[in-house]
């Protein structure tokens, strides 16, 4: 069993031989199936292939068409949802450490920091401040 899911999205850019189609054009294949899964993508010559393999869950699939990367991404956020901005504090630098022994430990951290002139936004204490590592 995995810990962490991925819900793939593949985009493609193609370059037909015949020109009479009109030149490049886009497309997007977006797998919503949460469960663990692999993705392979390989490339013999101008070729470009991948296998797909998902232990369980429905075959619920979407094929996007652009004409242009624009427009797959477009009906991709159809399905999905646009995204939000995220949080302010989630954009900055995020410091993080297993083991900052107690307090004067992460005080001395911050001090550094400051000392070095690095600048960070947030200080993670990480599982060390629970009880027995407990969340």
């Amino acid at each position: 069993m995995a810990l962490y899911g991925a819900i793939p999205l593949v985009t493609a850019i193609h370059h037909p031989k015949n020109q009479q189609s009109g030149g490049t054009f886009a497309s997007g294949f977006f797998f919503p199936n949460p469960s663990e899964g692999f993705v392979h993508v390989e490339t013999q010559g101008s070729e470009t292939r991948s296998w797909w393999l998902f232990e369980s869950g429905i075959m619920d699939m979407f094929f996007l068409a652009g004409p242009g990367p624009r427009d797959v991404l477009q009906r991709y956020h159809t399905v999905t949802g646009f995204p939000r901005f995220p949080p302010l504090a989630t954009l900055g630098k995020h410091q993080s450490r297993w083991n900052y022994v107690d307090v004067d430990d992460s005080i001395s951290v911050n001090r550094k920091f400051d000392q070095h002139d690095i600048p960070y936004d947030v200080l993670w204490l990480d599982i060390e401040h629970t009880d027995s590592k407990k969340y």
